[in-house]
C-alpha cells in the first residue's frame, strides 16, 4: 500500500518515519526535508542550486528536492514510467506527480551527520549526468503537453 524510501548511509534516524505517516491518510506523497542539514557548506550550497534550477524548469517548489526520506503510495508509483537513472529520479518522480494532481505533503525530520559511506552527488560525474537528465526530462515532459 505504502513505499518508504530512506538513505541507507545512516543520515537520517527510521524513527523518522512517525512524523510522515500520519499524512498518508489526507496525502499521495509525503516528503522529508532536512531542518538543520548537517552537510559541509558546499554540498549544502549544491542542493540549493539543485532546487533552485528544479523550482525554475518545472515549477516543483519543495524545500529540499532530493531529501532522501519519502513516503508514497504505492499506486501512484507503479503507474509512473520512470526513466531516470540518477540524481534527478526525485525530480522525476515530484514532476509526474505533479501531472497526476496528486496532492504533496513535505514534512520536517531530523538530520545527522554523514558517519558511514561517501557522498558522491558533488562529483562532476554525477552533476554532468542530471545536467544531461534535466533537459531528458524537460523535453519528455514538453512533448506530452
Amino acid at each position: 500500500e505504502l513505499i518508504f524510501v530512506m538513505d541507507a548511509d545512516r543520515q537520517f534516524g527510521i524513527s523518522e518515519i512517525t512524523k510522515l505517516i500520519p499524512y498518508m491518510k489526507d496525502f499521495d506523497i509525503v516528503v522529508g526535508f532536512r531542518i538543520k542539514r548537517k552537510d559541509p557548506f558546499y554540498r549544502c550550497f549544491l542542493g540549493y542550486c539543485f532546487n533552485f534550477i528544479i523550482r525554475i524548469l518545472f515549477g516543483i517548489k519543495m524545500k529540499d528536492i532530493n531529501c532522501g526520506f519519502k513516503l508514497f503510495k504505492a499506486n501512484l508509483i507503479r503507474n509512473m514510467h520512470l526513466i531516470t537513472k540518477g540524481a534527478l529520479i526525485n525530480a522525476e518522480i515530484m514532476a509526474l506527480a505533479q501531472r497526476e494532481k496528486a496532492k504533496i505533503k513535505e514534512a520536517g525530520i531530523n538530520h545527522y551527520p554523514r558517519i558511514y559511506g561517501k557522498q558522491t552527488g558533488a562529483s562532476l560525474r554525477v552533476i554532468s549526468k542530471a545536467i544531461f537528465e534535466i533537459f531528458q526530462l524537460k523535453w519528455r515532459l514538453l512533448r506530452k503537453d
